[in-house]
C-alpha cells in the first residue's frame, strides 16, 4: 500500500525521494502514496490500494503499455470512474504518484495469452461462499463475460436450469446469505461474445 511513503511535502527527502536520489544505485522509478493507502482487514478483495495495483498489472500484462508512465496513467483512468465520490477510491487517486522517469521502458517478454487452464473454485465460509475464476481472456476466450447459476440439489446443467447468481466481468463474487450445511453446486459457463454462453474449455 506504500502509505506516506511518496509523501515530497512531508519530509525532505521522503522515502521514495531518497531511493530515487540514491547515487550509490537509486531506483528509475517509485509509485507510492503521499497520504494513506487503504485496505479491507477480512475482505478477500483486499481494499482500494489492491484494486489499483490490480489495474496497474492489467495495463502491465494485459494492455502490455509500452512505458512505465502510460501504464500508471492508464491504471489511475481506469479507476477514475469509481472516484468521483469522497470514498476510498477517490483518496487513492488523488495519493498514488509516479515518482521518477516516466519514458522507462517496459521490455516486457511476448506474452502467449491463451494458454493458460480455465478453473472455478467455491470457498465456504459462515454464511457465505466466495467463488473465484481466471481472466478468461487469458485462457483463449475473448470476452471476458461469464454466468454462474446454482442448485441445491445438483450441478445445473444449462443456462436456463437453476438459479441465476451472477452474470458480468469480474473474476469473483460473494454467494451470500447462504444457509449453514445446506449444499450448493454452482456451475460457470463463459462467452465468446458476451450474449451467448457455453461450457468453459477443459
Amino acid at each position: 500500500m506504500a502509505c506516506l511513503t511518496g509523501g515530497f511535502d512531508l519530509a525532505e527527502p521522503c522515502l521514495s525521494e531518497a531511493f530515487l536520489r540514491n547515487a550509490n544505485g537509486g531506483a528509475l522509478v517509485y509509485m507510492g502514496c503521499s497520504r494513506y493507502g487503504w485496505g479491507s482487514p477480512g475482505s478477500y478483495q483486499g481494499g482500494s490500494s489492491f484494486d489499483y495495483a490490480y489495474q496497474f498489472y492489467r495495463q502491465l500484462f494485459y494492455y502490455q503499455r509500452s512505458t512505465i508512465g502510460r501504464a500508471f496513467a492508464e491504471h489511475k483512468l481506469a479507476m477514475a470512474a469509481s472516484s468521483s465520490y469522497n470514498g476510498a477510491n477517490r483518496w487513492v487517486q488523488f495519493g498514488m504518484n509516479l515518482q521518477g522517469d516516466p519514458l522507462v521502458p517496459l521490455n516486457m517478454a511476448t506474452n502467449n495469452l491463451g494458454d493458460d487452464p480455465f478453473w472455478f473454485r467455491a470457498v465456504a465460509l459462515t454464511n457465505n461462499v466466495v467463488l473465484r475464476w481466471p481472466d478468461p481472456y487469458t485462457c483463449g476466450i475473448p470476452s471476458q463475460t461469464v454466468q454462474i447459476r446454482y442448485r441445491t440439489d445438483r450441478y445445473p446443467t444449462n443456462i436456463a436450469d437453476g438459479v441465476l447468481l451472477y452474470t458480468g466481468t469480474a473474476q469473483s463474487c460473494e454467494h451470500t446469505s447462504a444457509s449453514p450445511n445446506q449444499p450448493l453446486y454452482y456451475t460457470i459457463w463463459v462467452s465468446q461474445d458476451g450474449v451467448a454462453f457455453q461450457d468453459p474449455p477443459p
